[in-house]
């Protein structure tokens, strides 16, 4: 699998769900299901180096701006959130994040995100019975910070902050 397809697959899943992102779960396992073990792995490893790009201050802060998350166990299934609505939207949460305020994001995302991950690893096993691999994973290189300055945020997220009223 190539980096297209990845996204090809994600785009695909969110057309079939019609909107409904509690539905995108249930549609990517099927689509995962139809396929082989190699391929979910693949799939796995890009979804991992996704979350990996974007485990940042600068995307973490503007997550709290937008739903006021601290802890990193609501951040980073934001994560997998953004990377469910698609490549667009996820180079502008890596790049612009301050843009994401022009965007219409669903505000039921984190119960549906956790479980979007999660199949993943369903799927491998159903078609495997075993777990799937071990798959590499790149820290940050920075700490990430749960402690956010509003008025400094103010600066660098003017949009996120005239939306969202934080």
């Amino acid at each position: 699998m190539d980096e297209n397809k990845f996204w090809s697959l994600i785009e695909k899943v969110k057309i079939t769900s019609k909107g409904d992102i509690a539905l995108r779960p249930h549609v990517l396992k099927n689509h995962l299901l139809e396929s082989d073990p190699a391929f979910i792995e693949s799939f796995n490893q890009f979804f991992v180096n996704c979350v990996s790009k974007a485990l940042s201050n600068k995307l973490k802060s503007a997550v709290f701006l937008i739903k006021g998350y601290r802890s990193d166990y609501d951040f980073i299934p934001y994560i997998d959130y953004l990377i469910s609505e698609g490549k667009t939207i996820f180079e502008v949460a890596l790049h612009q994040p301050d843009d994401l305020a022009d965007i219409a994001l669903a505000n039921n995302e984190s119960y549906v995100a956790i479980e979007y991950r999660g199949v993943v690893h369903e799927a491998y096993e159903e078609l495997t019975e075993r777990d799937i691999p071990d798959f590499n994973f790149s820290f940050p290189t920075e700490d990430l910070t749960n402690d956010f300055n509003k008025f400094e945020l103010s600066k660098e997220f003017p949009k996120l902050i005239e939306k969202y009223g934080n």
